[in-house]
């Protein structure tokens, strides 16, 4: 092509800035208007079609908790959900809409419990899906139960969105302490992606920042239903606070403790012990012997304590006087063990027997110099609910009987270890069961085994729901796991050393000063408590001339 004719083509076909943008513009609109389309089919969905759907946004509000911290996901899902609500005609459509959602939720986020069934399939995989699709039915009766209190409460405050934030979070706090309790994943464990936005837990708890954070989660649901921007004032108030606490917490980082306790070195074994062997009667001795070489790892001549999982000793612990001379032999005199195995009391006869899941302490010489026996049990993992009425039922641990119940959170003091708050598996889920508050231990011990579960969720959600209980309390904390993850925590939640799944390792720590008491330490939830009440009386007067 000539100079001329290039000139010519230019001239009759010019592509500018301004045309591109022109362009953009006509293009824009038609978008905007295909995604108002299909927001409009979404919310415009009835019958099977939304419940449907309702059971696809609980399972992909999962995204938003360990371990893939996706929260941006609650901004669609919560909005969504509300907007169903605020259109329920009646008490029973806006009771389903609540129990959908919440089923599949907990659906995605608890499918991980089937691992534990099939350890031993010939036994208990007929009870596979009872648990994956059962239980997770049974607590979606929560969620249920808030979006019912919801459309009830509005002939008295018309604002749906606030409702919602206040009685949901309200029923996690029902969730987290009736029928045994059990606060897995609540909502205020999806602000986990950054210790920073974790530091409110130490003034408000984990149910205050589930408030809080549905505060913000919820107000695009305020432009879902057009509803008037005085309407907003109470969540924004509520979005206002946690970007307080946040920031706050931001400086509260800053200006932190990052000393450690003096003279105490600890040593935690990970010992990765595959479950369908743990029990075997051949390779239980060898199991000990593991851990005890791992103990004895170069560098141990500096360890004062050293930290096994739970049931890391698979005997009866207090009865088997081999083992406590097998480890006097193999340990230091100076150097204490913490370990998880069982105790047993004898009865008269076999059925009489006591059995304990028990957290003990041992010296150099093997003595056992203090124990806690673990308070909150697993359901059919530990124990069958109404065993009388289920007797065809099997525990899922090993051995026949039930375990007894311990007698709540314990210190334990023992000589030349700083008193410390024993919490054995799933007992650092509990917030307000973490510490004897009477006397305030100096750190806090969690042992747990998650090779129940495999290579799933699982054990990074249980992982990041523990540190927050170092928040909570100012206390760091400990985390011992047989398959992982084990960990140790300051009392600011930061991680100070951790070892991943499935690996077999040890982790050579110091342990992290105890801060003050907290807020929450000191109060509780009653922080939680007011700032729900304070949100209400806001909707209230915000609502009143409406």
């Amino acid at each position: 092509m000539s100079k001329k004719s290039k000139s010519t083509y230019s001239q009759t076909n010019p592509i500018t800035p301004i045309q591109n943008q022109n362009l953009n513009q006509n293009q824009n609109p038609r978008i905007r208007h295909k995604l108002r389309q299909i927001l409009a089919a979404v919310l415009s969905l009835q019958g099977w079609k939304q419940k449907s759907l309702l059971f696809l946004l609980g399972g992909l509000s999962v995204l938003g908790l360990a371990p893939i911290f996706f929260f941006p996901i609650w901004f669609i899902t919560i909005p969504v959900v509300i907007y169903y609500l605020a259109n329920a005609s009646c008490l029973r459509q806006a009771w389903w809409i609540g129990w959908w959602w919440g089923w599949g939720f907990f659906v995605f986020g608890l499918y991980w419990t089937a691992y534990a069934l099939l350890q031993e399939a010939d036994k208990f995989a007929w009870m596979v899906p009872f648990s994956v699709l059962g239980v997770p039915a049974f607590i979606a009766i929560f969620p249920a139960v808030a979006c019912l209190l919801v459309h009830y409460a509005r002939r008295w405050l018309h604002d749906p969105v606030l409702l919602f934030i206040v009685f949901y979070t309200a029923l996690e706090y029902g969730r987290t302490y009736l029928f045994t309790g059990f606060p897995w994943n609540l909502l205020g464990y999806s602000l986990g992606f950054h210790v920073v936005m974790l530091q409110g837990a130490a003034w408000v708890g984990i149910h205050g920042l589930g408030l809080l954070a549905l505060c913000a989660y919820a107000l695009p649901a305020y432009a879902l239903l057009s509803l008037p921007k005085r309407m907003w004032v109470p969540a924004v108030f509520g979005v206002v606070t946690l970007a307080c606490l946040t920031g706050v917490g931001m400086v509260r980082l800053m200006h932190s403790n990052t000393g450690n306790t003096p003279s105490i070195h600890l040593r935690l074994v990970q010992g990765n012990i595959p479950q369908n062997i743990k029990w075997d009667s051949q390779m239980r001795l060898g199991i000990v012997e593991k851990h005890l070489r791992m103990s004895n790892l170069p560098g141990s001549e500096k360890i004062t304590h050293l930290i096994w999982s739970e049931t890391a000793v698979p005997f009866v612990l207090n009865q088997y006087s081999p083992l406590h001379e097998i480890i006097a032999g193999a340990l230091p005199d100076n150097v204490h063990l913490i370990t998880g195995g069982i105790r047993l009391i004898s009865g008269a006869t076999e059925s009489q027997d006591k059995l304990w899941n028990t957290m003990f302490v041992l010296n150099g010489t093997g003595e056992v110099e203090g124990h806690y026996d673990k308070t909150h049990l697993v359901p059919f993992g530990e124990y069958v609910p109404m065993r009388a009425l289920l007797p065809f039922i099997d525990k899922i641990t090993h051995g026949m009987g039930d375990f007894e119940i311990g007698t709540g959170p314990k210190t334990i003091s023992v000589p030349n270890t700083p008193p410390f708050s024993g919490l054995v598996c799933y007992e650092g889920i509990f917030p307000q069961e973490s510490v004897n508050k009477d006397l305030r231990p100096s750190w806090l011990v969690n042992i747990t085994n998650d090779a129940w579960f495999g290579t799933s969720s699982g054990p990074y959600q249980h992982f990041h729901m523990v540190r927050v209980r170092a928040i909570e309390q100012g206390l760091p904390l400990v985390r011992v796991a047989n398959s992982g993850i084990s960990g140790v925590f300051d009392a600011y939640g930061r991680i100070r050393a951790s070892l991943g799944l499935n690996k077999t390792g040890i982790i050579n720590a110091s342990l992290p000063n105890a801060l003050a008491p907290t807020l929450y330490a000191r109060f509780g939830d009653k922080f939680y408590g007011l700032l729900s009440v304070l949100l209400l009386v806001c909707a209230y007067y915000v609502g009143k001339n409406r």
